[in-house]
């Protein structure tokens, strides 16, 4: 709720919509501080029906970007943690919303008998389920130990709880973000529709009307397509999702990185050539990729 709020007062009095002719303008509701503040105050709404029990909301400390890259290990025949990096928005916040299990756990995939969600996930093509399945064994062995070691009760049984990570991180971020109003409308719309299946008592305090969905499927057309692209030339280059490299790598990686670059930007005028369009468009605005001071 203080998130929302801090959100709806800078929005307010400070947010500013980008013009029309700005390349990097997104869509209307992206723009339209009224459509943020919109969703923020139904935030606030569900809000206190999302309390979890006791025993998972005890007070934890939470490194937001504890991957791999940030954590530095010594190099010899002992290995040691020595360092943990980036610290800056670190914050103490309810175990439940603070613990995961490992990225490389995660089954962030569309298995073949689930229902396609609207939220990225790439789908599971079939020589991937083998992997899949081993995945979740070792996800289920993974938390066992844990537990055995450091009792962590409930923390990813509370049934709102991603949903509320997901939430709480695109209320802080949905104006300065990316088409983060998207992935934050989609949260409350899950909630909205799940609320029974969530265990959450009464009747939800908030609703989307046909309109209101119709506009936000609209909205977020092409938005898989997109992450597809730039997952699609992060593996053509031999790098991770996180845009990550070894570092005798790096020189070559950003070399290949401004080649594609540049053919990507003479693709895209050859066809506003061959559509016998005269506009000159600097499509280098476009490119999904913004590392100035890397050079690319």
């Amino acid at each position: 709720m203080a998130i929302c709020q801090r959100e709806i007062d800078w929005i307010g009095n400070y947010a500013t919509p980008r013009s029309e002719d700005d390349p990097l303008r997104q869509h209307d509701s992206q723009e339209d501080p009224a459509c943020h503040i919109d969703l923020l105050n139904r935030c606030i709404k569900v809000a206190p029906y999302l309390e979890p029990p006791e025993q998972c909301a005890q007070p934890t400390l939470w490194h937001v970007d504890l991957s791999l890259q940030n954590i530095m290990v010594s190099d010899d025949e002992d290995p040691q943690i020595v360092s943990l990096l980036d610290w800056q928005h670190t914050a103490i916040k309810p175990l439940y919303l603070s613990f995961c299990e490992p990225a490389f756990l995660q089954l962030n995939y569309v298995l073949p008998d689930e229902e396609p969600s609207f939220i990225y996930k790439p789908p599971l093509i079939e020589e991937d389920i083998k992997l899949a399945k081993k995945t979740a064994r070792l996800r289920e062995l993974y938390l066992q130990l844990l537990n055995v070691e450091f009792p962590l009760g409930d923390a990813l049984s509370v049934p709102h709880g991603e949903l509320q990570k997901m939430i709480i991180r695109d209320s802080g971020q949905s104006w300065t973000s990316r088409n983060r109003i998207i992935s934050f409308r989609q949260g409350l719309i899950n909630l909205w529709r799940d609320w029974d299946k969530l265990g959450l008592k009464g009747t939800p305090p908030i609703s989307f009307t046909k309109e209101e969905y119709a506009l936000h499927l609209e909205e977020g057309k092409g938005r898989n397509g997109n992450q597809d692209f730039v997952f699609a030339i992060l593996d053509m280059i031999g790098m991770t999702q996180d845009g990550e490299v070894k570092p005798e790598e790096f020189e070559e990686k950003k070399r290949e990185f401004e080649e594609m670059k540049v053919r990507w930007v003479e693709e895209m005028n050859e066809r506003v050539r061959a559509a016998g369009i005269d506009e000159v468009i600097d499509w280098g605005v476009h490119w999904p990729f913004r590392y100035p001071d890397l050079g690319f």
